[in-house]
């Protein structure tokens, strides 16, 4: 949606002639935290910056224009900076024949960076995992034209992302939706993958042939795995020894330090336990992708899901973690509007979202009944691996609080009660 912020500019980017005004664009329908419905600006994806033909440059933005040319084979006539996350931009490139391209690289900030590193390794863990599943299933995944160790080549699907265009969805369309995206993900989770816990890699050159388990590379305190987990008792133990490490090095004081520790000890005892309860047949293993409401695109006219996209932060792990709902209808862990981040947005109102929701079930269960069992009964061990991965956001131990509490994980606050004196006495 359309915000207006002040964003420093991108090395890569410096010195563009600024971008004309952006037209007025439709208004759809947006959730507050108080369930209060707000029409706001639905907008196709953040533009940050933008380029055309013609327009100023710097020495740096032309040596950056020249490198997609050489590794497009063509000219280029615009450039729009889409995204801009930690060592890596997305762009959206133009050609002189119309023809769209998007293009991820990472940004480095010296020869040695540890943190580009990660990132590099990520695109091009994505890059293969996408060539080895559009050989395996008939789910619409964006098109990998070219992959290096710095860059990748995308070409964009056709339609329009959810957050763009749900809100103005008749019922028949959400349906339409929620049923095709339903489809999609039990095929995807029903192809056969490296048993481990962990994320994906295919080697250099392989070029999607084929696919093999890597440490498991997440968000929040873990970043990369020391290596990759037979089993989720493991995995959830290096989740939580790294974010006790997180949690201390960011403790503004040594009673701060454990109070955070005492959180993340009962939540790590809460996720062993859930997972001794979730169903975790041996062998079970599936492939995790949890796109947000910008990373599902749809053919506007029908609803159709006509791509998955964003699959930098897939994952291998039990199928009680891999199955998950979709989470622009959620109002549960992470995204419950009591303890969302600070200025979150929801696509539907509760009542809606609990329909769809049902609606999904319902179509999972006739596709795959290990889904579906896999869906209820790792709710909560997801709910609470997501809470992990959100360390470092705004307002973070406050919110994680909040929902322990209602969790039942931590006693409620009990009003104070003021006391009397008896008068049976008073003389």
């Amino acid at each position: 949606m359309s915000t207006t912020t002040t964003t420093a500019r991108p090395a890569c980017l410096a010195d563009l002639l600024p971008a004309p005004a952006a037209e007025s664009r439709p208004r759809t329908p947006y959730w507050d935290a108080q369930g209060k419905c707000h029409w706001l600006e639905a907008a196709p994806g953040q533009v940050l910056e933008e380029w055309q033909a013609g327009e100023r440059v710097s020495d740096a933005s032309r040596e950056l224009l020249d490198k997609i040319e050489v590794l497009l084979c063509g000219h280029i006539t615009a450039v729009t900076l889409r995204r801009q996350r930690t060592c890596q931009q997305m762009l959206e490139v133009i050609l002189d024949g119309g023809e769209p391209w998007y293009v991820r690289r990472v940004l480095r900030r010296a020869d040695d960076d540890p943190e580009a590193d990660i990132v590099a390794e990520r695109i091009q863990r994505e890059a293969n995992l996408l060539l080895w599943l559009r050989r395996r299933c008939a789910v619409p995944l964006p098109y990998v034209v070219r992959a290096t160790p710095e860059w990748s080549v995308l070409r964009p699907m056709p339609g329009k992302t959810l957050r763009e265009c749900w809100g103005t969805f008749d019922r028949q369309q959400k349906e339409t939706v929620i049923i095709s995206y339903a489809q999609h993900v039990t095929e995807i989770f029903d192809i056969n993958v490296p048993n481990a816990v962990g994320s994906t890699c295919g080697g250099a050159h392989n070029n999607g042939q084929t696919l093999s388990a890597a440490p498991f590379m997440g968000r929040g305190p873990t970043p990369l795995a020391p290596e990759v987990y037979t089993n989720v008792y493991d995995h959830i133990d290096y989740v939580f020894t790294a974010a006790h490490a997180a949690a201390r090095a960011s403790a503004p004081s040594e009673p701060d330090a454990a109070a955070r520790a005492h959180l993340l000890a009962l939540l790590h005892a809460a996720a062993t336990d859930d997972a001794r309860a979730c169903v975790l047949p041996r062998g079970s293993c599936a492939l995790a992708h949890d796109p947000d409401d910008g990373d599902v695109v749809v053919h506007a006219r029908t609803g159709e899901v006509a791509g998955l996209v964003d699959w930098e932060f897939h994952a291998l792990g039990p199928r009680a973690l891999a199955a998950r709902y979709p989470a622009w209808l959620r109002h549960d862990g992470v995204h419950d509007p009591r303890c969302a981040r600070p200025g979150r947005w929801w696509l539907a109102p509760r009542d809606e979202s609990a329909e769809m929701l049902a609606l999904f079930e319902e179509v999972v269960k006739s596709k795959s009944q290990t889904y579906y069992e896999a869906l209820r009964s790792g709710s909560g061990l997801r709910s609470i691996l997501e809470w992990v991965s959100e360390m470092g956001t705004e307002d973070y131990w406050t919110r994680l609080r909040r929902w322990m509490t209602g969790q039942k994980m931590l006693p409620q606050d009990k009003p104070a009660v003021k006391k009397q004196k008896s008068t049976m006495f008073a003389p």
